[in-house]
C-alpha cells in the first residue's frame, strides 16, 4: 500500500520478478504521471488502484496483466480512453 504519499515517480526494481505473490497494489492518491512498462512483470496482480494521480496514459505492456480483475483509474489526466485496456480481457 503506497497510497496518499504524494509520490511523483514509480520505479519497479529489476528484481520485481520476485514479487510473484503480489496480488494487490494500491498506488492511488499520489502524483504519478507515468506508470513504467515493467509493471507488466507483476504477473499475478489482480487489483490495481491508480486513481487520484496525474496519469495521461497507460503503458502498452498492460495487456500482459492477464489476472487483473479490478482497475481503478478515476481522477487522472486522461484525454482519451486508454486503448490498451481493450486487450485486458480479465477486468470485471
Amino acid at each position: 500500500n503506497m497510497n496518499n504519499n504524494l509520490l511523483k515517480s514509480f520505479n519497479i526494481p529489476d528484481h520485481v520478478k520476485n514479487f510473484n505473490s503480489l496480488r494487490i497494489l494500491r498506488l492511488h492518491s499520489n502524483q504519478y504521471e507515468v506508470i513504467p512498462e515493467s509493471i507488466s512483470l507483476l504477473s499475478n496482480l489482480q487489483i490495481l488502484h491508480l486513481n487520484d494521480n496525474k496519469l495521461k496514459d497507460i503503458p502498452i505492456s498492460f495487456h500482459r496483466l492477464t489476472k487483473l480483475k479490478e482497475l481503478s483509474l478515476s481522477r487522472n489526466k486522461f484525454t482519451h480512453f486508454p486503448h490498451v485496456l481493450f486487450d485486458v480481457i480479465s477486468i470485471e
